[in-house]
Order: structure tokens, then sequence, then C-alpha cells
């Protein structure tokens, strides 16, 4: 009995002590909770489970550093000091209130509890923790994605009285989790991107596929949401890693010919992706067309036309319009963009010092369509509302922070076949996805949410991989 207790007890410490594990729960809990219903469980969720759990996390790493007396990173004190930038002049200003004292344990876990800790880990430890994460997000991914593309074969939408989007087919037939479909797209990227990472560092085949095919799913899922911003960081994603693999292996001694193939690798997979998204989304919304007028072979009603054949008006199929390549304005984007330049140009030491979380006045929205229809007073650009928050002296110790790591980046993403970690290129490719979505999207650096705690799960691996292998 004793043996069974101490067994148990270990298990669960493994568990509870690995941020991977710990990564992996808040992307679900944070990103798949989200009807009025749901959101309550998810907000006890945050609240009991994750916040202490992410707290012991950073209390751990602290523990762990002083044992065993390692000198400080660099990138860690970069976070170190961007951490109290945002936690005592903001004190000062604003007070502790509910919403500086959530973002500041957000911070913290994802700092200190995630990237932190898993940066200075042994090497035993690491590939627990890569392993872990690997394995979880196969099989949420591979749930999450199943349930989606059964909706999408059978064009149907589950609706509930506390449903906005419902789970299935939405608007203008696009793929939705319960949420926007630009989250639900956000969401199967990074989803698709930890499943590669598990592909790799699998040596057995079937292990591999296992990997392999929810990714294969995510990214399907990605394309039948029609989110722009999701599609082209996930294509951006898998070109930078097409490069890196071509550039970095030794089929030449030549680096500038490696280079200069690798780009060239990514520019087909950047085209060839986008192509291949384009039939593929087209192909789903006539096949939503063809379901929903209860038909199973149709044509377009043009072609019909063209070849004589006359189709009774109750044949006749619409069929909705891709979502294409966007215009110029990205729905409204590019005027709040303006108005708020306008705003700090009026007001410079907000640009300096930031205004706090959520302190940003709703006139930034005039103009737009969120203005009309609602929304939050967001800039949809992570590094803008980075800067509204948290001042421009936040934004550039970010950066700081991301500058760090660009040298071990780029060890990992060129790394040659069979040195460094397995899976590291495929966090290089989740990192350059969630990045580019910041630019249309508040998710990446918005603490706790589901990209922000994969990006900085991906950062920590690069950072740990990228100094193993200078080492």
């Amino acid at each position: 009995m004793k043996k069974t207790v101490t067994q148990v007890r270990s298990l669960l410490l493994g568990v509870f002590a690995n941020p991977g594990v710990f990564a992996v729960v808040a992307y679900m809990v944070s990103g798949m909770f989200t009807t009025p219903r749901l959101s309550e469980v998810r907000g006890l969720l945050e609240l009991n489970l994750l916040v202490p759990w992410g707290l012991a996390l950073a209390m751990l790493r602290l523990y762990r550093a002083k044992q065993r007396g390692a000198a400080a990173r660099h990138d860690v004190l970069a976070l170190f000091m961007l951490f109290g930038w945002l936690v005592l002049p903001f004190g000062i200003r604003f007070g502790l209130n509910s919403t500086n004292i959530n973002t500041w344990q957000n911070f913290a876990i994802i700092f200190f509890g995630v990237f932190a800790l898993m940066a200075e880990m042994e090497e035993h430890e690491f590939a627990h923790v890569l392993d872990a994460a690997a394995a979880c997000s196969a099989l949420i991914s591979f749930v999450f994605a199943g349930t989606l593309l059964v909706c999408a074969a059978t064009a149907t939408n589950i609706r509930t009285p506390y449903s906005e989007f419902g789970f299935g087919i939405y608007q203008n037939a696009q793929l939705c989790a319960e949420q926007h479909y630009n989250a639900t797209g956000m969401l199967a990227m990074c989803g698709a991107f930890m499943c590669m990472m598990g592909a790799a560092r699998r040596k057995n085949v079937l292990l591999r596929a296992l990997h392999l095919i929810p990714a294969l799913m995510m990214a399907l899922v990605v394309v039948l949401s029609q989110s722009r911003t999701a599609r082209y960081s996930l294509l951006l994603g898998l070109a930078v890693g097409a490069y890196g693999m071509v550039a970095g292996g030794r089929w030449n001694r030549r680096l500038l010919i490696r280079q200069a193939a690798g780009a060239l690798a990514g520019v087909v997979v950047l085209a060839g992706g986008y192509v291949l998204s384009s039939k593929i989304t087209d192909a789903a919304l006539m096949h939503y067309a063809k379901v929903q007028a209860g038909q199973t072979q149709v044509s377009f009603v043009a072609q019909a036309k063209a070849e004589g054949e006359m189709a009774a008006p109750e044949a006749e199929l619409v069929v909705k319009e891709a979502r294409g390549a966007g215009e110029g304005s990205f729905t409204g984007r590019t005027q709040i963009w303006k108005n708020i330049f306008s705003f700090w140009k009026t007001n410079p030491k907000y640009f300096v010092i930031g205004n706090g979380i959520g302190r940003m006045s709703r006139d930034i929205l005039k103009g737009t369509v969120l203005e009309i229809y609602g929304g939050a007073n967001m800039a949809h650009n992570a590094y803008i509302q980075f800067t509204m928050d948290h001042g421009l002296i936040g934004l550039v110790l970010l950066c700081v922070f991301l500058v760090l790591l660009v040298p071990q980046a780029m060890r990992v993403l060129l790394a040659a076949p069979g040195t460094g970690v397995p899976g590291g290129r495929a966090m290089c490719m989740m990192t350059v996805g969630c990045l580019l979505t910041g630019i249309m999207e508040n998710e990446p650096l918005n603490a706790m949410r589901p990209c922000n705690v994969m990006l900085f799960f991906a950062l920590a691996v690069i950072a740990y991989a990228g100094a193993k292998r200078k080492n």
C-alpha cells in the first residue's frame, strides 16, 4: 500500500510539475470553453486550477534556480525587467485592481512558470516535457479537429440557446468551434505545429503517424475556418520550416547554395499551399451547397446552362463565396490603427508609458464596422495593443527579449539532420505563425490566452535547443 501511494504521488508530481502539460491544458481550457454557459466553467478552471498551478510552476523555477546556483540567463533577465515595468508603474498609477492583478499573475505564469522553468531544465526533464506536451496535443487535436471535420462533412452546426457561433458551419460557410472563426483557426494552427513537433520526436513509424494525422486534420481545420489570419500564418510558418530544412541540410557544402535552395523551397510551399487551400475551400463550399440543397450530384448553375441543361429553379445552388485574399482595410483594422496613432499624436505621453489594460477610449473604433456592430475597444494588432496597454517602454523590453532569442532560433531552424533537439524546427514554425497572427489579432502577447501560452512554450523550446547546439 505504501509503495502504491508513493507511486501515485510521484506520478501526480510528475504531471503537475510538467510545464508542457500545463501549457496544453491552458491552451485547451482558455481556448475551447467559450459558450456563455461553459465560460463560467472556464472561469472557474482558470481561477482555481490554472492560476495556482501556473504560479506553483513559477515558484518551482525559483526554487530550482536557487538550488543549482546557475547564472541568470539574459533572456530571463529581460523578462524580469519587463515584468517589473508591468507591475511597479502600473500598480502605482492604477492601484491593485482586479485587472492589474490578473494581468500580473498571468504574465508571471507565462514568463517564469513556462518559459524560464523550461529553459533552465536538465536534458532528461526537458525531453519528458516535450514528449508529454506532444502526446496531449495529438489526442486533443484528434478529438477537436475530428469533431469539426464531421460537422464540415455533414454541413451542420451544433447550436444551443447559449451559442453565438455554434460548433460547425457558420455564416459564410466558416468553420467555427463555439467561437469566432479567427480564434478557431488560430487554435487549430497551434495544434498542428504541436503535433508536427511530436511527429519529429518519434522514431517509431506508427507513433509518428499518430502525430501526423491530427496535424493534417488541424491544418485542414485552419483552411476550412476561412480565417485569413490563421491560414497565412500557417503557410508562412510551413514555408519557414521548409527553408530551414533545406538550408540546414548536408546535401551541399556551400551555405549560399543551400540558402538559395531553401528560399526557393519556402516560396514553393507558400505558393503551393495557397493554391491548395483555395481549391479545398472551393470544394468545401460546393459540398456545403450540395448538402443543404439535398442533392448528391450537382454542377454549377452556369455550367449546366452552358451545356443546354434545363435546371429546375429549386435545383439551383447558391454557392457562397470564399473569403479570398482580403480587402485593403483588413475589415476596418487600418482605420482603428489610424485612430490610435492620432490619439498618440495628441497625447504622446500615453504612447511612451501606456494607458493601462483596457483603458483606451472606444473612440478608436470610430468609422469602423466595430463601432456599428459592437466589439471591444481593441487594436486588432497585438503589437499596437501591447503599446496601448504598456507603452513604448513595455514594447521595447518585449522586443529586447525576442531579439535575444534570434541567434538561438536560427541555430534551431538551420540544424543539420540528427543534431539538436528533435521537434525544435516545428517550434520555430509555430513561433513564426503566432507572431504573424499578432499583426491582425490581439491573441499573442495577451497573457494566458491559447496562442500566447503556446507561443511562450515554443520560445522556451527554442531557447533551450539553441543553447544546447551552441554548447
